[in-house]
This record gives C-alpha cells, structure tokens and sequence, in this order.
C-alpha cells in the first residue's frame, strides 16, 4: 500500500483529468459568448431595418399595426439564427418611434455547468416620415452602355435611364414637400 501512495507516475493524468472540465467550460464559454456578440449584432441590425421600414409611413397609422409590421421585418432579417424572441416593443414618442427587443441565445457549452442561455437586449429609435434627401446619381454613359445584353430586348442605357425615372419618381413619391428631395445627376464618360 506504501508503494501505491509513493508512486507518481500517474500524476500527470490525473491533473489533466481534474482540469479537463473547467477547460472545456472555459474554451465554450468563450465560443458561446462569441455567438452572444453575433447575435446582439444582428439584432441591432434587424432592428434598425425593422423599424426604418415602418418610420416612413408610421405618423398616419396606429402602433398596433406598426409593431405588427416591424416585428415581421425584425424576423426577416433575423433569419434562421439562434435568436429566441422574448418581447418585442414599440412605441410612439412624438415623431419618434422607439423599439426594445428582449431574447436570448442558447449555449453549446455553457449549459455543463448550468447556464442554458445568454440575455440579449437591444434597443433603437427613429425619427417617422421622410428626411430630407440629397442623391447624386453617376450614370454610365460610356459606349458600352449602348450594348444589348443577350437575352434582354433593351440596351444598357435604356435600363439605366428606365432604373433611373424609377428611383426618382418612388422618391418623388414618398414627398409631400418638393423641397425634401434634392437629386444630382452626372454623367460619366471616359
């Protein structure tokens, strides 16, 4: 028996036993809180999208329906992610709107030691209707511009000139006051 309390051969792995555990808690501790950050940045950057997508038009209608809406865009643009949803707010604060989105994201490593998931909290706000806008659009208007592209009925200047009125008339219409917009063109030619 003396001999077996003397011997030290086996120390080594027995160290690396003991300290295994809080080794790979450590190591998914640190990938969990990586997902965390990643997951707090796209939520900001749902919530941001979500709620420029209702500002534009959110003075005539009613929060309820606002919330509705930028709750579908925040979903969109979270994707298939880990992002669990806990409470999605929206308010009304003057010409303002003021979004909080609360969630979590479930650990890989941490639950070993218990912790099953990480909070999330985000917040944004906006200010509703249109700002003013000022665009300067650089068109194309070399000599490859006058190609038709196989498979297409239009030359490349054609539907650049077409995207063009578009941009400018959706623009125009979102406008209650010509003086919001104010759009630049220049061409470019080599």
């Amino acid at each position: 028996m003396r001999k077996f309390f003397s011997n030290k051969r086996g120390n080594v792995a027995m160290i690396f036993a003991l300290c295994l555990l809080p080794l790979v808690v450590l190591m998914g501790g640190a990938i969990d809180m990586s997902r965390q950050r990643g997951g707090e940045t796209r939520a900001q950057d749902a919530l941001d999208a979500a709620l420029l997508a209702v500002a534009r038009t959110g003075m005539d209608r009613p929060e309820a329906q606002l919330k509705k809406e930028a709750l579908d865009w925040f979903k969109v643009h979270m994707g298939e992610t880990a992002f669990n949803i806990d409470n999605f707010e929206l308010f009304k604060e003057g010409d303002g709107l003021r979004a909080e989105v609360t969630g979590n994201i479930e650990t890989a490593f941490l639950g070993i030691i218990g912790i099953t998931d990480l909070k999330v909290v985000r917040d944004a706000e906006v200010n509703m209707g249109l700002t003013k806008i000022e665009l300067a659009m650089v068109l194309d208007t070399t000599g490859s511009m006058l190609q038709t592209p196989s498979g297409q009925s239009k030359t490349k200047i054609k539907s650049l000139e077409d995207a063009a009125i578009q941009l400018v008339t959706t623009l125009d219409n979102l406008s209650k006051d010509d003086s919001m917009i104010e759009i630049g063109v220049v061409p470019f030619a080599t």
